[in-house]
């Protein structure tokens, strides 16, 4: 049984909190309504008369007419409104609450938070019924009911205004500061043809990262995070497939140099000092790295969202990876076809990176074609698009497997569709990939024209798109 709600409770919020901004607006109308249209909107009213106000001040300003006290006053009688904010006394009380107009956003921030609590507090109580006397669906409506909580939680309820002068002076300001620095610095992959083909390394955008199974989607995807945690960038990683414990052995062998079969356990070290040097490795990583995992693999994109702005309020996130996308739990809406959900999910996840201004590292699964399964409508989303394609050869059994040399091809970057690839080397006891100076040119043997023939026709639809 649930516990009997207290009546006597008092929604988050008061009078008090509502009159103080609409005193603001009144007596300083070309700062205050401004700054006040920026946070709040009329909805976020307690009170019903403050929230009629808001709109009428707001409408009135905006036609070139006065807002004061009599103003006010002189409109709602003539509209025989004046009964419903309580009489004309009531707009003179209202137009003295303050004596500090200019504080206007730190009452418009109060009013926002109580709002806030008290959405929060509806989807609460919804969501205690929803798990007690829910229908048979209830969980696809609590599913619902957490998007809807999550939203509400967000700290900016509006998008603000950046005036185009205040950018500019920024940019000069970190351009001045030194020539050597650029505005959006780079970091490197640690494969040098990579590097070229990205113009320096890992941005600040949505880098996708395709590849069939096997080929090695996880295994970048984690190179590159390795590469941004040691510089300094704060990081989540969202795995649906493997444990954290799991993907920090891997971090350990990439770093290390120590084969993962000895990390985990399955050989044993050879000497002391690979015993010390693992050790050393570990302190420098625990030291240096501020990442977060999750292993869940019911965690919805909404839930994805949650943590990486938690963490974001505490301190800036700089990059989020999403291990793959095809795994995200999709709340498919009626009629939906699988490729629009898939769609869906890159798109909203395109969206919480923009948010966090970090970057997004997804790896997503191809077929044999060399195509996005489910839905190629979603390299729309990303600013970079690399694809794994491994060669392959048919072991004992007949079976294809990949082996360990191909190529990373870049069919998008910030620049535009390239179509340019780097020959790799996959190192699986180091967990990474390497540049391959060996391999000859693309189609210089049966096993590379092989591999140049995977997802033939591909780039060329990508061209049309």
């Amino acid at each position: 049984m649930t516990n009997e709600k207290d009546i006597s409770r008092k929604p988050p919020g008061s009078e008090e909190m509502d009159r103080a901004v609409i005193s603001c607006m009144m007596q300083l109308p070309d700062t205050a309504i401004e700054a006040a249209v920026e946070i709040l909107k009329a909805s976020d009213f307690l009170t019903g008369h403050c929230a009629y106000l808001f709109d009428l001040i707001v409408s009135r300003h905006t036609n070139g007419h006065p807002v004061d006290a009599v103003s006010l006053a002189a409109h709602l009688i003539d509209q025989g409104r004046i009964a419903d904010i309580g009489g004309a006394f009531v707009l003179s009380e209202i137009s003295t609450t303050v004596s500090a107009p200019s504080a206007v956003r730190s009452y418009c921030e109060d009013v926002a938070a109580a709002s806030r609590r008290r959405t929060v507090a509806k989807i609460a109580t919804r969501m205690d019924v929803l798990a007690y006397d829910g229908p048979d669906d209830w969980r696809e409506q609590m599913g619902q009911l957490i998007r809807e909580l999550d939203t509400a939680m967000v700290a900016s309820r509006k998008a603000k205004l950046i005036p185009v002068k205040d950018v500019l002076l920024e940019y000069v300001d970190r351009l001045m500061g030194s020539v050597e620095t650029e505005i959006d610095p780079a970091v490197a992959t640690g494969i040098v043809g990579l590097d070229e083909l990205l113009s320096g390394g890992i941005r600040r955008e949505y880098i996708l990262i395709g590849g069939r199974q096997g080929h090695g989607k996880t295994l970048l995807a984690m190179q590159m995070a390795g590469k941004l945690a040691f510089s300094g960038r704060r990081g989540l990683i969202i795995g649906y497939e493997m444990t954290a414990l799991q993907i920090v052995m891997r971090d350990i062998a990439r770093e290390s140099g120590i084969p993962l079969d000895k990390v985990m356990g399955r050989s044993p070290l050879n000497t002391q000092g690979d015993i010390n040097y693992v050790q050393g490795m570990i302190e420098k990583m625990a030291k240096a790295w501020d990442i977060h995992y999750t292993e869940s693999p019911y965690i919805t994109l909404e839930g994805v969202a949650s943590h990486a702005r938690n963490l974001h309020r505490k301190k800036p996130l700089d990059f989020l990876v999403i291990d793959y996308l095809q795994l995200v739990p999709k709340a498919q809406r009626t009629g939906e076809r699988a490729d629009q959900a898939l769609k869906t999910v890159s798109e909203e996840a395109e969206r919480i990176r923009k948010e966090l201004g970090c970057t997004l590292i997804a790896p997503v699964q191809l077929n044999d074609d060399g195509q996005i399964r489910d839905a190629r409508s979603i390299l729309d989303a990303p600013q970079v698009f690399l694809r794994i394609e491994m060669d392959t050869e048919n072991n004992e059994d007949g079976i294809e497997v990949a082996t360990d040399t191909g190529r990373i091809r870049c069919l998008k970057n910030r620049f535009g569709t390239s179509n340019r690839a780097v020959a790799v080397k996959r190192n699986g006891p180091l967990q990474r990939f390497e540049d391959n100076e060996d391999a000859p040119a693309e189609g210089g043997s049966e096993r590379k024209r092989k591999s140049s023939e995977y997802g033939k026709g591909s780039s060329d639809r990508w061209k049309k798109r």
